[in-house]
């Protein structure tokens, strides 16, 4: 069983240092009794099975904590277990601006030569698994979209906390905001870290004012010599589900009909034609003025 932990990626800190202190107190007790090899061997393969892998489903998102087999590997089963669809994990390492893909064969996943504790990973999945996410998703984004008019009363003056992607390691809360501060006055920048005080690479940043908002918002911009991604929150969904579709609508007509609410980065109806269809928008204040 895996252990599933009730925290999101934007609220809570990583929690890995007791499964590398065990491990590395149970080999350092095996080499100093100076056992047989055999000995040894057995103390690290306990060691291995006690190494837990900090996983989510995309980048910011809530993360789960999965065990590995006894050789220190994931097995792609174990991860589907959690991860529907999932073919594969990736990660961030340190000034690398792109993911890099976890080695995977024979249905079997290869720690990065760093060791599982050094990343969050992130799930790799096909674009139809996506596709078929979405096609169960309409209770979910009903349940979005209720929250999001509760929480969001102020129309289109609104300014949020953003979630800034793939910082530089060592990037200080202090140059964050001073990145940021050519766009518009910046009230909060904040850099996330982990237990030990080293950033997780990603962190916050909140404007005065919402012109200064729409400049920086799903934009990719370079940072310490590395391109990063500026999102709204998970919370504040861009996308509506539309249900009771007749058979002979089309992605055009949803693109006429919800364009005026504002510029559409996706249309999307499922073929077998089950009379539904998603609309995505690039900011989220389109869907609260539909949903208002």
């Amino acid at each position: 069983m895996c252990r599933r932990r009730n925290k999101t990626a934007l609220e809570s800190e990583k929690e890995e240092v007791s499964s590398e202190v065990e491990s590395e107190a149970e080999v350092g007790e095996a080499s100093g009794a100076e056992s047989e090899g055999s000995d040894t061997q057995e103390d690290q393969g306990e060691a291995n099975m006690n190494v837990f892998i900090t996983v989510c489903s995309e980048e910011g998102g809530e993360t789960i904590e999965l065990p590995t087999d006894e050789d220190g590997n994931l097995t792609l089963s174990s991860l589907e277990s959690q991860f529907s669809g999932a073919s594969g994990l990736s990660y961030r390492p340190e000034d690398d601006e792109e993911l890099v893909s976890v080695a995977c064969s024979e249905g079997c996943l290869y720690p990065p030569d760093e060791g599982w504790e050094a990343y969050i990973f992130v799930c790799d999945f096909p674009r139809d698994s996506k596709r078929k996410q979405d096609d169960d998703s309409e209770e979910n984004e009903s349940k979005t979209n209720k929250r999001i008019r509760s929480e969001s009363s102020d129309g289109d003056s609104e300014t949020i906390d953003l979630i800034v992607l793939g910082l530089p390691y060592s990037t200080t809360d202090a140059e964050l905001k001073k990145e940021f501060e050519e766009y518009g006055e910046v009230k909060m920048a904040e850099v996330k870290k982990d237990n030990q005080g080293k950033s997780k690479g990603f962190g916050f940043v909140r404007f005065a004012d919402y012109e200064s908002q729409l400049k920086v918002v799903n934009k990719r911009l370079l940072v310490g010599g590395r391109h990063i991604e500026i999102k709204f929150p998970k919370q504040f969904s861009t996308k509506i589900f539309i249900g009771r579709m007749k058979e002979e609508m089309t992605n055009d007509d949803l693109s006429e009909y919800f364009g005026k609410y504002g510029e559409i980065t996706d249309v999307y109806v499922p073929r077998p034609f089950k009379g539904i269809g998603y609309v995505t928008f690039e900011n989220p204040l389109a869907v609260q003025t539909i949903l208002a």
